[in-house]
């Protein structure tokens, strides 16, 4: 669990603005796991439960950022589903790069 954790902070340290929703989300995974062991007391829960809900919270910024900008480029990269942004595949292999994204 904590190598999880590790290695999913490594690869968010390591992040481009196009993958960085996609790697808050992996944080927060590995912080929900890690909230999730049962012998935790309970503020330690509470603690690693809130900074997978920043994290959470991070990535749907992100996305929806990332969103906005390919709209107004056309790139079609991500649409909309009932309000929601969704990446597709063919976007996160290209990896284009976004460092006008504010």
């Amino acid at each position: 669990m904590a190598v999880n954790w590790e290695d999913a902070y490594r690869t968010y340290e390591d992040a481009s603005a196009a993958n960085i929703a996609d790697t808050s989300r992996a944080v927060a995974m590995a912080w929900r796991a890690l909230g999730a062991d049962t012998t935790l007391p309970w503020w330690l829960t509470a603690a690693v439960l809130s900074a997978a809900e920043a994290f959470e919270h991070q990535a749907d910024t992100w996305s929806e950022r990332q969103c906005r900008h390919d709209e107004q480029l056309g790139t079609g990269a991500r649409s909309r589903v009932d309000g929601d942004c969704q990446c597709s595949r063919l976007f996160l292999l290209l990896d284009p790069p976004v460092a006008d994204i504010a």
